[in-house]
């Protein structure tokens, strides 16, 4: 596995006039607001952050999906879906609303066939 690079790290500005670095594999999801964000770890702990939903959705890759206004997931860290729930790797647990639901299935599903394609293609020409 290779180490993290500057790109696999989002960086947030913190209510203590300084900043949090944060590995980007380590985000379950995170709650947006307009004055401040909870970035949700898969560790569980949570982390309040001033940048509203643009700023932070501009640093982040293609695991995020912005499923609401208010809601970004890291599909990347979606180990089970069932019953209007997402379970993220490291046990937490988000209740998505059923008019939402089948677009976050959809996506994805979608994702997880696109990461496979890219390993298989990778061990082709490895």
């Amino acid at each position: 596995m290779k180490a993290p690079g500057f790109d696999d790290f989002i960086v947030f500005t913190n209510f203590e006039n300084g900043f949090t670095r944060l590995p980007m594999s380590d985000i379950a999801y995170i709650e947006l607001s307009y004055r401040r964000s909870f970035v949700n770890l898969k560790s569980r702990i949570s982390v309040e952050v001033k940048e509203d939903g643009e700023a932070i959705e501009s640093q982040l890759n293609e695991d995020f999906f912005r499923v609401h206004s208010y809601l970004i997931i890291n599909m990347s860290n979606v180990r089970e879906m069932k019953n209007g729930e997402l379970l993220f790797d490291g046990g937490r647990m988000l209740h998505i609303g059923k008019g939402s639901y089948v677009k976050v299935k959809k996506r994805v599903l979608a994702y997880y066939a696109e990461e496979r394609e890219k390993r298989i293609k990778k061990d082709r020409e490895a």
